[in-house]
């Protein structure tokens, strides 16, 4: 699997271990598979502001990735004051209902363009 996954990268193609610290996605991984970026699994995020053992784990695993010249980012940032907290450690990228619902191509690409479909509409 790994010759595959570094053919994909020499394509272009980000490699992201998703999940990180649930299931299949664990230390072993990170030094031996071509992994561009780390999604830390919304688990850690969900209870993070206020708690200082999963600021400690966010934070050590945000310096761990760092060190592998791994980009991370935080799954399920739903609210402003989870926000802060990964912005305290250092997490520079999230995603969330926070930031938006789901939404299909077209209209994520009006959104990620600051596109208001009311105001194209009136």
């Amino acid at each position: 699997m790994i010759p595959m996954l570094q053919a994909l990268r020499n394509h272009g193609i980000k490699i992201v271990m998703d999940d990180f610290g649930t299931g299949h996605s664990s230390l072993s991984g990170l030094h031996r598979f071509p992994i561009d970026i780390l999604k830390i699994d919304k688990s850690f995020c969900k209870e993070m502001s206020g708690n200082r053992d999963l600021i400690a784990v966010v934070s050590s695993i945000i310096t761990l990735a760092s060190h592998l010249d791994i980009e991370t980012v935080a799954e399920g940032v739903v609210n402003s004051e989870q926000l802060v907290a990964l912005q305290s450690v250092s997490c520079m990228m999230g995603q969330g209902y926070y930031f938006s619902k789901p939404l299909a191509p077209a209209a994520a690409e009006r959104f990620l363009l600051g596109i208001d479909d009311q105001a194209q509409s009136a």
